[in-house]
């Protein structure tokens, strides 16, 4: 059986635990809100802002997790990637997953589309670069 972390307990996640555990996952859910509508599906609660990573890893290190993931949260997204990061798991490096952040906001923020192609041309000479 894996063990997984799921950030964020909003409606929105219900059918992502639902899977997981339809898949025979042992689910932790992390969420600020005791009353998370995820939290009656989940084996294990653990009330923590996700937005703190260094809290959330010392409230879940104990789980030892196989995996981390969140769904439909650009702020949770992050998180996930700095949790991963920091307990070894597999993800995306939170240095990636903020810049896709930043070009989602400037692509949804902005009226000139020819800003998207500049910053992708340097995103791409940074990541050849690194």
């Amino acid at each position: 059986m894996k063990k997984l972390l799921v950030l964020g307990g909003s409606e929105k996640t219900r059918p992502l635990v639902r899977y997981a555990k339809d898949q025979g996952h042992y689910v932790v859910l992390c969420d600020r809100d005791p009353e998370s509508s995820c939290r009656e599906l989940v084996d294990a609660f653990v009330q923590v802002n996700t937005v703190e990573h260094e809290r959330v890893v010392q409230s879940i290190s104990h789980h030892e997790l196989d995996g981390a993931v969140s769904f439909g949260s650009d702020v949770n997204a992050v998180s996930v990637a700095h949790i991963a990061k920091a307990l070894g798991l597999p993800g995306n490096p939170p240095e990636s997953v903020l810049i896709i952040n930043s070009l989602t906001i400037v692509w949804t923020s902005s009226s000139d589309r020819s800003i998207i192609g500049s910053c992708h041309r340097h995103l791409l000479k940074a990541t050849h670069a690194a």
